[in-house]
């Protein structure tokens, strides 16, 4: 269900953002703010149509993913607007709002030199602010598109596909350890910032990182009773099993990244709210191992015989995986595993490195931008679709050969 709808939101992010990028370079006055065309029929035409693209987006996730459940629709919808709302700041929104002129004061507008705190703080502002508002009006708007498919659907029994990659379970147990990362790169990275730089505005990449942590750990905790219920073989709840353990040690470590990478940190609220949350949602985690996860586990025994029990602790199932699946799975850990980097630390440092007080379009930004948000992405899945190439392979040796 997650994949289809995911691999929706993926392809209406990548149309929506040629539909902007074609009529930025129509008018691009109308998106930097430069002159007096500001916010005329091409920057209009832009919003409503990449929302509406959004909302068409999410209806048609909703009901390619084959749930009945009204709930589980929105929350679909909500998923592939979400994933669309990252893939437009990654290929246009994050070089847009490197040299738009938002958040800068008319008197810095009209200057010819531009202060270098005023910029740093405007950068970093209009950066973290392009990421919340295309992936938190991305999830809205895509939330109501689900909403608007289920009003054409009605029932209360699923049928699930277990043949499909159980991406939501996979992809959360990659994007927590992978956005604890940008949690430490981006409480030391932006500790250094010049005198004058206010905290609020330093603070905002951390918490952008703090938040997608957050949205992963939340996913997780969630996601883990409901695979449990739906599990039919021991290899299934191993795997559900680690998950929880990457829950429960969720938040301990995230005090530690913390305390290591920047301690002063922790006194800033947010910051102090994002770690207790995450200590919440870890006990939590520790709660369902006990009582959900350990339990299911142990209705299904584990192999007698030592071959067997070697090829499941070595293999689990993967030999009776599906390649193409593997691909798509592999895909989505990829992505989650870049993206919480990128936007909330790369982005930012390279609108950084590529400021400018002036007008006009820097098209060496776009390119920076979206060379930098695909070629990692584009890596990282290249490598885990070649460890899990080899890994599938050699279950399936272990497997004709062993046994």
């Amino acid at each position: 269900m997650s994949t289809r709808a995911g691999a929706v939101g993926l392809l209406t992010g990548l149309i929506a953002s040629v539909i902007n990028f074609l009529l930025f370079i129509i008018q691009p006055d109308a998106f930097l703010g430069t002159s007096a065309t500001c916010m005329s029929y091409p920057f209009w035409i832009a919003g409503v149509v990449t929302a509406l693209m959004i909302i068409i987006g999410g209806w048609r996730a909703a009901r390619r993913s084959g749930s009945v459940l009204s709930g589980r629709l929105i929350i679909l919808g909500a998923l592939a607007g979400a994933l669309a709302g990252i893939v437009i700041f990654c290929l246009w929104g994050a070089a847009l709002a490197g040299q738009a002129m938002w958040f800068l004061p008319e008197r810095m507008i009209a200057s010819v030199v531009v202060s270098k705190v005023a910029l740093i703080e405007a950068l970093i502002l209009r950066t973290q602010y392009a990421f919340l508002a295309l992936f938190l009006g991305g999830a809205g708007l895509g939330g109501l598109g689900g909403w608007c498919a289920s009003l054409q659907h009605s029932g209360n029994i699923e049928t699930f596909d277990r043949a499909d990659p159980q991406m939501v379970l996979n992809a959360s147990i990659t994007a927590v350890p992978a956005s604890m990362l940008a949690v430490a790169v981006a409480a030391a990275a932006f500790n250094h910032l010049p005198n004058g730089v206010s905290e609020n505005v330093a603070k905002l990449p951390l918490i952008t990182a703090l938040f997608i942590l957050v949205v992963g750990h939340l996913a997780l905790t969630l996601v883990i009773p409901h695979e449990t219920g739906h599990a039919i073989h021991r290899c299934a709840m191993d795997e559900i099993k680690m998950a929880a353990y990457v829950g429960i040690i969720t938040a301990p470590v995230l005090l530690i990244v913390l305390v290591f990478a920047n301690i002063e940190s922790l006194y800033y609220p947010l910051v102090m709210v994002s770690v207790l949350v995450c200590w919440v949602l870890s006990l939590v985690n520790l709660l369902v191992l006990i009582r959900v996860v350990l339990p299911k586990r142990a209705l299904f025994p584990a192999p007698q015989d030592e071959k067997r029990k070697t090829e499941a602790a070595l293999f689990g199932t993967i030999a009776f995986s599906n390649a193409p699946r593997l691909v798509i799975l592999c895909a989505g850990c990829g992505l989650a595993m870049a993206l919480p980097l990128y936007v909330s630390v790369l982005s930012v440092l390279i609108n950084l490195a590529n400021a400018q007080g002036g007008s006009g379009v820097n098209w060496g930004l776009f390119k920076a931008q979206g060379l930098a948000s695909v070629g990692i992405s584009a890596a990282t899945v290249a490598v885990l679709v070649l460890i899990y190439m080899f890994y599938l392979k050699l279950g399936r040796w272990w497997r004709k050969n062993r046994l």
